[in-house]
C-alpha cells in the first residue's frame, strides 16, 4: 500500500475528475477524513498539484478558508508547447522535468514506458547537477514536446 500522501493525492485526483475539473474543499475537513494534520494536506497540494502537472491551486486560509483545485487541459498542440514555455528561465530541474513527463503520461501523450525512458535520460545521474545540465534538460524536453506536437 502507498503512503498517506499517495492516498490523499489519489483521492483528490478522483474528486477533481468527478467534479469536471474543478474541486473546492476545506483543508481541515480533508485532514479529518485522512486523520492527519492540515500541513500534510498542504504538503500534498504543494508537491503533487503543481502547474507542471496540470493543476492550478487557489487557497484562502482561515476559518472560512478553502482550497480550489483546477485541472488545466492540454488538449491541443499549442497547449503542449506552452507547457514547456511556461517554465521560466533557460533550464529545467530534474523535479520539474519529472512533473512535466508525468503530465504528458497522464494526458496520454506518452506511454508509461516512454515516460520512464525519458526520465532516465534526463536524470541527474546522466546529465549531472549543474546549470548546464538544466539547460540540456530543457532543450531535450522542448525537443520531445515539439516532436509530440507533430503527432497531435
Amino acid at each position: 500500500m502507498g503512503s498517506l500522501s499517495d492516498e490523499i493525492e489519489e483521492y483528490l485526483k478522483n474528486m477533481v475528475r468527478s467534479s469536471n475539473g474543478i474541486l473546492v474543499v476545506q483543508r481541515n475537513s480533508l485532514a479529518k477524513r485522512f486523520r492527519c494534520v492540515p500541513s500534510q494536506i498542504s504538503y500534498v497540494l504543494d508537491t503533487r498539484f503543481v502547474m507542471e502537472r496540470g493543476y492550478l491551486i487557489e487557497s484562502r486560509r482561515g476559518g472560512g478558508g478553502y482550497v480550489r483545485i483546477v485541472r488545466l487541459n492540454l488538449g491541443s498542440a499549442t497547449a503542449l508547447l506552452d507547457l514547456v514555455g511556461q517554465v521560466q528561465g533557460p533550464g529545467i530541474s530534474e523535479e520539474v522535468a519529472t512533473h512535466i513527463l508525468a503530465r504528458l503520461q497522464e494526458e496520454r501523450f506518452i506511454t508509461p514506458r516512454e515516460a520512464d525512458l525519458l526520465r532516465a535520460n534526463m536524470s541527474r545521474s546522466v546529465l549531472g547537477n549543474s546549470q548546464e545540465a538544466d539547460h540540456v534538460r530543457k532543450r531535450l524536453l522542448t525537443s520531445v514536446v515539439q516532436t509530440l506536437v507533430r503527432w497531435v
